[in-house]
């Protein structure tokens, strides 16, 4: 047998403490893996517990929803009954007024119809005819006759005697002052200036159309002076 050493009992005493707290290790390891295992059922059960509330209010939401329902039910049914009420009075209504409508318009057409036909029993004689026709001529022929009248009268008023003191209608008047102005000034081309001045006013009338240039500004000339003019 050998002895044993003061070395040996040291170790053997410091395997002995070795081993110790190796099983605390393990201990602790074992007791903090239960810990985990059982939050994790305490997490489950919460989840299903939250699920399970959440239910609850689901049925107690659709439970108020189905009461609500029943009493929308009924004020709906109420405001479909007047709904349909008023439907029916509208429908009557447009009814009645599409039959008077197609009364009035039979009406009519049965008044034109006995217009017309009274129209066509209307018999128009030649002599009738004749009548009109002659009484168209003759408002042609006075119209004519008064004018021409009315022509000789502004000669015969306008001569060089009377002057201004002719009694024929203004149109005349200008017209025949006009010419007796243009003879006075051209002598006798007069006829042929008077149209070199209409055909020279027709060409700027329409270079004016066609370019149309801006006018000229009118602007007034205020001068102002600081001591007076003085006029000798």
């Amino acid at each position: 047998m050998k002895k044993r050493t003061k070395c040996d009992v040291k170790c053997k005493k410091n395997k002995s403490r070795g081993n110790d707290t190796h099983s605390r290790v393990k201990k602790y390891s074992s007791n903090t893996k239960r810990r985990m295992k059982f939050k994790r059922k305490l997490g489950r059960l919460q989840q299903k517990l939250q699920q399970k509330e959440t239910l609850i209010k689901d049925l107690q939401s659709s439970m108020d929803r189905v009461k609500n329902h029943s009493g929308n039910q009924v004020a709906g049914a109420w405001f479909w009954h007047n709904y349909s009420i008023v439907m029916s009075n509208l429908r009557a209504r447009t009814s009645a007024y599409q039959e008077y409508a197609n009364e009035i318009l039979s009406d009519h057409e049965e008044r034109c119809e006995e217009e017309q036909d009274s129209d066509d029993d209307l018999v128009v004689s030649e002599e009738f005819m004749e009548f009109l026709e002659k009484n168209r001529q003759y408002r042609l022929a006075r119209d004519k006759e008064k004018e021409r009248k009315q022509l000789e009268e502004a000669k015969k008023g306008c001569s060089e005697d009377e002057g201004d003191d002719c009694k024929v209608p203004d149109v005349h008047l200008s017209e025949l002052k006009r010419k007796k102005e243009i003879e006075l000034l051209y002598g006798k081309h007069s006829a042929k200036i008077q149209g070199m001045e209409t055909a020279l006013q027709l060409t700027f009338n329409r270079h004016c159309d066609q370019s149309r240039p801006p006018y000229w500004p009118n602007l007034s000339f205020t001068f102002a002076f600081k001591h007076p003019l003085k006029l000798e």
